[in-house]
């Protein structure tokens, strides 16, 4: 299972993997950073992107922060990060 770490930009007029941040990546959601639904769609978001079932996308840290970790089960980390990657050249 791999790791990503995520740059949250919620509130955001569409949804899109805007690029690389140091480390991290940025990602933009449309859903306000009220009451967890940021999380629920970067959680949707990735699961999309990386053609996982949701189930298989767990936020392991940074619930009520920008900077989020997420766990994404069957994809290692050069494979999460290739996808997010092809997906911020579509935008």
């Amino acid at each position: 299972m791999g790791m990503v770490a995520i740059r949250a930009q919620p509130g955001a007029s569409c949804e899109k993997v805007v690029g690389r941040l140091g480390q991290d990546w940025k990602i933009a959601v449309s859903a306000p950073p009220v009451d967890g639904k940021a999380n629920q769609a970067l959680t949707a978001l990735l699961a999309s992107l990386c053609g996982v079932p949701k189930s298989q996308v767990k936020l392991r840290h940074g619930a009520g922060g920008r900077r989020k970790l997420f766990e994404i089960e069957g994809l290692e980390d050069d494979a999460i990060d290739r996808l997010l990657a092809s997906a911020a050249q579509q935008t």
